[in-house]
């Protein structure tokens, strides 16, 4: 016997939540009208849910004979458990015929499912929390030295997994009603011809949106760059678009943009600190130069400029993490909580590679791990209805190329991230490699995309705000610029500069 089952039986003694009399009506009821029954009941009704033993057993043999497809009847029955040294189990055959006959006719059938379910979800919910006190107690008894949150996310698990089987049919749905569904969507975009529909998530650039059309809840959405890119800058402001509800929509007033709305906005900073990022937000947004302000030399306007960025953010919906390398554990918990408290419309990570799995099956096993923290994040987005924007790393590889243009082989570890990912964005900026190239230009490479096909969309940035711009304010474009190839690579870097980035890219788990 467990813990947990020992810490079960003290807490509820003889009173466990079960009925004898309606797991036996339920089988009554099965077993004279088997034909109408049985289909729903193989549904809805898991075999684990007949507490009293004989019940379990008699039920598990009636599931197989329906999915065997023989016929039903305590004869056939009796027989069975007789070839198989159960009948005794049971009470013998005088205990089938005694439950053929238990109640009158199955026109309760539902009422006695019903009850049956009830007590099933009752003595789950009574475990779950025998096993939590378990956890706590053998991780005190053992001192160890973990965090209490990867205790919350464990008990958050167990009580998650126990979902109430009591709801009717079987989840599917007829095609025509798929139809309908889809036909009401499409009616109401056309309804609302250039808007972006209000339960997507644009993230604020018009040449991204209008390509994308909003990102879709339940996506997981892969930001990845080489260093120095600026991806850390771009998602900063992806956020602060999404959690202002500003985007860079100049045309549209806020009555025709139902995009206004402040979306709530959860970001780990695994790389900087909070007020880092705060500084970036802040300064750089509010067109000063950062490195001006950092050093303190004097800006003319720069205390007006500062108050009226502070007016226009301050009351984003935005929560910020910066504890380092949290796990894809602890992250989960806290945006469950968060998704009870406020709601989740977009999560962001910086970035992956600083993330880590509390499980005892990926320690040692980087590749093992970056798959379960990948798969993680995808059942994240998908479980809490929102979009997870998470930063990745590139290899070294994208700087032997000729053109520099990234691909999805360069992510590291990328078959798991590539095969979970629903976007994946690549950021280059021309001049950091070519001389030629305009200091401002910069693409972003969308290289794969269920629903929104592969392209390239031109941002500016602003390298001494550390801030990137739409380079139009027109949804509805269609003037799509084509990135220069033919730029001269800047010449060779110097033996200290190649050492400062192989240092770089070591100092990343791989």
């Amino acid at each position: 016997m467990t813990r947990a089952d020992e810490l079960l039986g003290k807490a509820i003694g003889a009173s466990i939540p079960f009925s004898d009399e309606a797991e036996k009506g339920l089988i009554s009821s099965l077993l004279q009208d088997p034909t109408e029954r049985m289909a729903d009941a193989r549904l809805e009704v898991a075999a684990e849910a007949f507490h009293h033993e004989g019940n379990r057993l008699i039920y598990s043999t009636m599931l197989a004979f329906y999915d065997a497809g023989r016929p039903l009847d305590p004869v056939l029955l009796g027989d069975f458990l007789a070839s198989s040294n159960q009948l005794e189990m049971i009470g013998g055959r005088a205990e089938l015929a005694e439950l053929f006959c238990f109640v009158p006719s199955a026109a309760h059938y539902l009422n006695y499912k019903a009850i049956v379910l009830q007590k099933w979800l009752a003595r789950r919910l009574l475990k779950a929390t025998a096993d939590v006190q378990a956890m706590v107690m053998e991780h005190e008894a053992a001192g160890l030295q973990q965090d209490p949150l990867s205790l919350v996310s464990a008990a958050q698990e167990l009580f998650f997994s126990i979902t109430p089987q009591t709801k009717t049919g079987d989840g599917g749905l007829e095609y025509s009603d798929v139809l309908d569904n889809v036909l009401d969507l499409i009616t109401n975009q056309l309804d609302h011809a250039a808007i972006i529909p209000e339960n997507r998530i644009p993230f604020g650039f018009t040449d991204l949106d209008r390509r994308v059309w909003g990102f879709q809840r339940g996506q997981s959405v892969v930001l990845a760059a080489r260093p120095s890119m600026g991806k850390s800058a771009l998602a900063k402001d992806i956020a602060c678009n999404v959690s202002s509800g500003m985007g860079h929509y100049t045309q549209w007033n806020a009555n025709a943009w139902p995009h206004q709305k402040r979306k709530r906005t959860i970001y780990f900073n695994l790389e900087m600190t909070n007020e880092q990022h705060g500084t970036r937000d802040l300064v750089g947004g509010a067109g000063l130069d950062l490195q001006a302000m950092r050093y303190g030399f004097p800006v003319r306007g720069a205390q007006q400029a500062l108050t009226e960025r502070m007016k226009l953010i301050k009351d984003c919906n935005l929560r910020m993490y910066d504890r380092p390398g949290m796990s894809i554990q602890k992250m989960r918990a806290i945006c469950r909580a968060q998704k009870r408290k406020k709601g989740v419309d977009l999560i962001v990570i910086d970035y992956l590679q600083l993330m880590h799995s509390e499980t005892t099956r990926a320690k040692g096993n980087r590749q093992l791990e970056i798959s379960e923290i990948s798969a993680g994040l995808k059942e994240m987005a998908k479980e809490l209805d929102c979009v997870v924007l998470v930063l990745a790393q590139l290899s070294r590889a994208v700087e032997e190329r000729a053109d520099k243009k990234p691909q999805l082989s360069d992510l590291r570890e990328s078959g798991s991230i590539e095969q979970d990912a629903d976007v994946v964005m690549m950021l280059l900026r021309p001049a950091y490699y070519f001389e030629e190239a305009p200091k401002d230009e910069s693409w972003l490479i969308l290289a794969k995309g269920r629903d929104v096909g592969i392209g390239e969309v031109k941002l500016r940035f602003d390298g001494p705000k550390t801030t990137f711009h739409s380079c139009t304010d027109d949804l509805m474009s269609n003037n799509e610029e084509k990135r220069e190839t033919g730029y001269k690579s800047k010449p060779q870097a110097s033996k200290k500069e190649m050492a400062s980035r192989r240092e770089l890219d070591d100092a990343i788990p791989d």
